[in-house]
């Protein structure tokens, strides 16, 4: 073996050519900064200076693996995750955390695409699922149709909410908004059903337990 050991500071300087190590091809590991608790550090971000970073794995594989910290990419530009032959995953270990995308700033959140053979499937468990736009619209158009359907016995119910309270907030009904200064601003948006092009509109069946309440 050979041996490095100072006090000191061990540098490994060139002028003119590359600092190389572990470039023979030799099977064998090679390991910066294993022991201790050291900061390793490689490469430099100083912006006027053209380096770059590239780290290579082979059928080897690459992992990053932080324990009891966080782990953060942050650039400038785009950061890509890319796979030429297998899928691309993130939050797909059975841990019971949080996954955020585009929670923060004014950004566009874009999810598939509009090629022949691409899907989306959004999936929720009994933590339920919520869509909420404020300002704005919510927009759903197929070309082959749009379904809302009920597994079991639970509703489907389209402009059920009655109103908004400001104390409490969670009251639901003029009754119940009874907080001290309580405002109640009613629900007043109409709900159109089959209001233009040549429609069929159907409402109920034939079935011998189906109601059809009309209220106004």
């Amino acid at each position: 073996t050979y041996s490095l050991d100072t006090t000191g500071t061990i540098a490994l300087e060139s002028s003119a050519g590359e600092i190389q190590i572990g470039t023979d091809s030799v099977a064998q590991a090679v390991k910066i900064g294993t022991a201790g608790a050291r900061a390793v550090t490689i490469g430099t971000s100083t912006a006027s200076t053209a380096s770059s970073l590239n780290l290579h794995a082979g059928t080897g594989n690459m992992a990053t693996t932080v324990t009891g910290g966080t782990y953060s990419l942050d650039t400038t530009g785009n950061i890509a995750l890319e796979s030429s032959a297998g899928e691309i995953l993130i939050g797909d270990d059975s841990v019971a955390q949080a996954i955020k995308i585009g929670t923060n700033g004014g950004r566009t959140i874009t999810v598939g695409n509009q090629a022949s053979s691409t899907a989306v499937n959004i999936n929720a468990g009994s933590g339920n699922m919520v869509t909420s736009v404020v300002g704005g619209t919510y927009a759903v158009d197929a070309s082959g149709g749009v379904t809302f359907e009920t597994q079991t016995s639970g509703m489907i119910v389209l402009g059920n909410t009655a109103g908004v309270c400001t104390d409490p907030a969670t009251a639901t009904s003029q009754a119940g908004c009874t907080g001290s200064g309580a405002v109640w601003t009613p629900t007043s948006g109409a709900i159109s059903i089959g209001t233009g092009g040549q429609r069929s509109v159907t409402v109920g069946n034939a079935e011998i337990n189906t109601a059809l309440n009309l209220n106004a």
